[in-house]
């Protein structure tokens, strides 16, 4: 390691202890085990410890380096979940691990990415971005959400270009047979929904709901119609 300032003592620690190298004043530089040291290079082959200011113009380590409760690691061995895919922040030996994971972590509290809001957060060379004012915006990709709620507290969701498409659990079809007036629809949620909408096919009907639960309702109609009709549902959380 380059030292510049005649204001450091650095020592090598050898077998037969310390050999003092060169400088004067109240900082020190210190190694142990056997070492070189010159104006030009130190190898310290354990500890390095710098009890002053350290200034660098380039580092590489092949371990983890931690400022106080941050903690970076280059290659780390992280386990796996039962997909295959890496679980940070449990222990670093587990059967089945995924070698060469990279992780930020913080050992207590939270983790601060631009806490004075001075610059955005770019991710994935630029294809999501977060911005000054909080906003998230994708410019590739999709937001998939495999479990739990996307909750809007306030302001709008717009769809300004594509659809808006669901799965079973909120949106489905059934026949009503001729003559018939009402049909139940029977499901399982969570909670109760708030509405269900019902767009009937190629017929002029009004529709209702009723026995609105948990456990489905029932779709009402009038007239009857004189041949099957499809109906079209969508329950609104």
């Amino acid at each position: 390691m380059p030292a510049h300032n005649s204001g450091h003592l650095l020592r090598a620690y050898s077998a037969s202890g310390p050999r003092e190298g060169w400088g004067s004043g109240a900082g020190a530089v210190t190694g142990t085990r056997a070492g070189t040291v010159s104006q030009d290079g130190a190898t310290i082959l354990d500890q390095l410890s710098v009890l002053g200011k350290l200034s660098v113009d380039e580092i590489f380590t092949t371990g983890g380096i931690q400022t106080g409760q941050l903690r970076m690691e280059g290659f780390n061995t992280c386990p796996t979940d039962a997909s295959g895919t890496g679980v940070s922040g449990t222990a670093d030996s587990n059967e089945g691990a995924v070698e060469g994971i990279s992780s930020i972590d913080t050992l207590a509290g939270a983790l601060l990415l631009q806490s004075h809001a001075q610059g955005s957060i770019e991710i994935m060379g630029g294809r999501t971005v977060i911005d000054k004012l909080g906003n998230l915006v994708m410019k590739e990709g999709s937001l998939k959400l495999q479990k739990g709620d996307i909750e809007l507290e306030k302001g709008a969701l717009n769809l300004k270009k594509g659809v808006l498409s669901g799965n079973d659990s909120f949106t489905g079809s059934v026949v009503l047979s001729a003559e018939k007036q009402e049909i139940r629809i029977p499901h399982s949620w969570e909670n109760k929904p708030k509405a269900v909408f019902i767009t009937p096919k190629n017929a002029d009907i009004r529709w209702s709901i009723a026995d609105l639960s948990s456990e489905g309702f029932v779709i009402k109609i009038v007239p009857s119609q004189a041949t099957d009709t499809r109906l079209y549902w969508m329950a609104v959380f």
